[in-house]
């Protein structure tokens, strides 16, 4: 995505887009039938993304939080980063 960006290439950017919500949505899907099975555990689960400006992307496109939540009951989680007073 960022190589596509960097060429100024808006047809890659859209498709490394895609590709990675498609990939999100596969790992949600993939976590919900892991580790989501009520009563025994809770009936949501926590998708854990490393880095910020990966949350941020995901983040960016339309609908993609709700509709994992809604349909995985995953929700989506990354670092913060917390300044010390």
């Amino acid at each position: 995505m960022v190589h596509a960006a960097e060429r100024a290439d808006a047809a890659a950017v859209e498709e490394a887009a895609a590709a990675l919500e498609a990939r999100v949505k596969s790992f949600a899907k993939s976590v919900s039938e892991k580790y989501i099975n009520p009563p025994t555990t809770t009936d949501y689960a926590i998708l854990f993304l490393p880095t910020e400006p990966l949350l941020s992307e995901v983040l960016r496109r339309p609908g993609l939080f709700d509709q994992l939540q809604r349909d995985c009951r995953v929700t989506l989680a990354g670092p913060q980063r917390f300044q010390q007073y």
